[in-house]
């Protein structure tokens, strides 16, 4: 079933509820979908945590009110306690990593503490990472999805259909062949993107039993992205969906070329 949203908020389009963990994974565009929805939130006057489970760069001035830099989830916790209720979105990180900017989280269950306490209404937590690809495989300690996330929006760049299976295009390319029988140098095909997004170590890999899996097509406003998007979906359908529960074409940084849903 599809449903045209142009316009529409992007929590109307992921499906999200009033409050919750929701979890990011895959490649092509999280940071940006992940800013862009904290911001949506705040804007609500709900109170947003952005984290990571992995590492991703510090967020620019403009997309977060506050920065929390700790080791410690409790001392972070006890930083949070203290920030007015309308100052978010609030970033946090264990400790820098380089000199480059990338943030090292925390692991799932230091997460997992963030959205137990209670008085936050959205835990939003990048838990992949891809080296700033279109596409990825997921290696065997990947993702790193807190328990507790009741939506996985796993994520692909639909600049990535039609390229040649290679490390500039897919990161962990070797693994993407392994599962969907592809060889170095073979075409990324609409099929092998829906494959992966079914494949139980696939993108969704890891992802709570109880969360909505959420598969984003993301950079539709490239030329021919939304048709490689649909060819995705039709794909998906064909292979009776597995346990996806919607599936979004759209572009994370233009809310005018967003989006199609789907639904089984």
């Amino acid at each position: 079933m599809r449903r045209d949203l142009d316009g529409t908020s992007l929590c109307r389009v992921l499906g999200l509820g009033e409050k919750g963990m929701a979890s990011l994974v895959g490649a092509g565009g999280k940071t940006t979908l992940l800013y862009a929805l904290a911001r949506e939130l705040a804007g609500e006057g709900k109170r947003v945590l952005v984290t990571t489970t992995t590492h991703m760069m510090a967020p620019l001035p403009q997309e977060v009110s506050a920065f929390i830099l700790s080791p410690d989830p409790e001392e972070v916790i006890a930083e949070l306690r203290g920030f007015p209720t309308g100052w978010t979105p609030i970033f946090a990180a264990s400790h820098k990593q380089d000199l480059e900017g990338k943030m090292v989280g925390f692991s799932a269950q230091g997460v997992q503490r963030f959205w137990e306490e209670g008085f936050l209404d959205w835990v939003l937590v990048e838990a992949d990472g891809a080296a700033r690809r279109p596409l990825k495989a997921p290696a065997p300690h990947e993702p790193v999805v807190p328990p507790g996330s009741l939506w996985v929006v796993g994520l692909v760049g639909l600049d990535a259909v039609g390229k040649p299976l290679e490390e500039a295009w897919v990161f962990r390319w070797e693994i993407y062949g392994c599962l969907l029988g592809l060889d170095r140098g073979e075409e990324v095909t609409p099929d092998s993107v829906a494959r992966l997004a079914l494949h139980p170590e696939g993108l969704f890999k890891g992802a709570p039993p109880k969360a909505e899996r959420i598969l984003w097509l993301n950079k539709a406003d490239m030329p021919g992205a939304e048709s490689a998007g649909h060819r995705i979906i039709s794909c998906i359908e064909d292979m009776g969906w597995g346990g996806l529960d919607r599936a979004v074409i759209g572009s994370a940084l233009s809310r005018e070329s967003f989006m199609a849903c789907f639904r089984p």
